[in-house]
């Protein structure tokens, strides 16, 4: 195999191993884990609210849209889908964020087709948070 194939292999795969090796919450924002099952309200979070919200917790982060869109390509994610589903909300927040004009968008992918949409800066949506590293 020719070395710039290993290479371009490689940078392919580096993300998926990220994604997979840092914890994810198994609950939408709002929910707890009961067994097997998420328990609770969903509670909705703009991107401000939600900057605002990790300012208290340095072990919390929103994921970026790359890992958001290979996580929402497994299986496990079913559960959260069913719930985007019965509450009709499928944009889910990342750490992404940009400025057009005046106005600061944040970027979302959609739970349903990995779609990445921009939404305003204070519209509510869904959160899925991750531990900032892998250690303990």
């Amino acid at each position: 195999m020719k070395k710039s194939t290993l290479v371009a292999l490689s940078l392919l795969m580096i993300p998926t191993a990220i994604a997979c090796n840092i914890p994810w919450q198994k609950c939408w924002h709002g929910q707890t884990l009961q067994g097997q099952q998420c328990t609770g309200e969903v509670v909705l979070l703009s991107a401000f609210d939600a900057k605002q919200m990790l300012q208290d917790d340095p072990n919390l982060r929103l994921p970026t849209r790359v890992e958001l869109e290979m996580f929402f390509m497994g299986s496990h994610v079913a559960p959260l889908r069913e719930h985007a589903h019965r509450i009709q909300k499928f944009q889910v927040l990342t750490s992404d964020f940009m400025q057009h004009g005046n106005e600061f968008l944040a970027t979302t992918v959609d739970i349903r087709n990995g779609r990445v949409e921009l939404i305003p800066w204070r519209e509510p949506t869904l959160v899925i948070l991750r531990k900032t590293n892998t250690s303990p």
